[in-house]
């Protein structure tokens, strides 16, 4: 797994790693684009949170698919 332009990550709502360089402190998170009619942003990055998530207010620059989980061996 590497990190790959943000260009290229899926927007299906699939999970996703983000790294955002450009937010107050950088930072990896645990994110997916969705689509909500309600929020005034529209198309955009969520963050997950606890059990919620919230759109983000910065670009993330690159992506990586979540590794699998660790094996029950």
């Amino acid at each position: 797994m590497s990190w790959q332009p943000i260009e290229t990550a899926p927007r299906d709502g699939t999970p996703v790693l983000i790294f955002m360089p450009d937010a107050i402190e950088p930072r990896i998170s645990l994110a997916m684009w969705s689509h909500c009619e309600e929020d005034p942003l529209g198309d955009a990055w969520y963050e997950f949170w606890g059990d919620s998530n919230g759109p983000i207010d910065v670009e993330p620059t690159h992506w990586m698919p979540l590794p699998n989980p660790p094996s029950e061996d």
